[in-house]
């Protein structure tokens, strides 16, 4: 990641010169990076690897004033991937970013952003990160990224459907517990998050606590 760290930092600049860092938040590898970088998780080491960029859009239909992605993008020379079912993807060789959307009620994919101009990939059980979310400062610029604790539950309720990405996130959520799992809140902190998932995603998180021998 620290390769492609001027990419990141120039696709923040990017986002935040046309106001969009408000209404996005980072998601995936690259939040466990800030968590790493900013100290929101005390003395935590990243181990995940990744170059792809994922922010999950808050709402939809936010900015009010509409803007144009693509074009903003390909006037910064990313090459735009536009797949089959319309899903945009932007890539400058070997580093992506890409922009998903809350999967709300039946799953529907992709959907659209009339705010941003793009079609987005949809993904479920997104509600816990949408509702718990905390602002960072990296290379001055305010960054949403997702409460530690609601990050490493998100990972555990998808994992069984992560497939080739499975062992990776199973390593990076064992990772996050070994330095959550220390701190003087950990019980009240991940009790509270836990107590806010719908019973079918505390169903798995149990299953998976108990698979793991955790400690909550």
């Amino acid at each position: 990641m620290i390769e492609h760290r001027n990419e990141f930092i120039d696709t923040i600049k990017l986002l935040d010169k046309h106001d969009l860092l408000e209404h996005l938040i980072l998601i995936g590898s690259w939040a466990e990076y800030l968590y790493e970088k900013c100290e929101v998780v005390e003395d935590f080491i990243s181990t995940t690897k990744t170059y792809d960029v994922d922010f999950l859009i808050k709402n939809i239909n936010k900015p009010r004033n509409k803007v144009d992605l693509i074009k903003i993008f390909e006037g910064e020379d990313y090459l735009v991937d536009q797949s089959r079912n319309e899903i945009v993807v932007f890539r400058k060789k070997d580093f992506e970013i890409e922009f998903l959307a809350r999967q709300i009620g039946k799953p529907e994919s992709p959907i659209k952003s009339p705010a941003l101009g793009i079609k987005a990939e949809a993904l479920g059980h997104m509600s816990i990160i949408d509702k718990n979310t905390i602002d960072v400062f990296y290379n001055e610029k305010q960054i949403k990224i997702p409460d530690p604790y609601a990050f490493m539950l998100h990972k555990i309720i998808i994992n069984p459907k992560r497939k080739d990405k499975k062992e990776k996130d199973l390593m990076a959520i064992n990772n996050l517990y070994l330095y959550l799992s220390n701190s003087e809140d950990w019980n009240e902190k991940f009790h509270s998050m836990f107590n806010s998932l719908t019973k079918k995603e505390k169903k798995i998180v149990t299953t998976f606590v108990e698979e793991q021998g955790w400690e909550v």
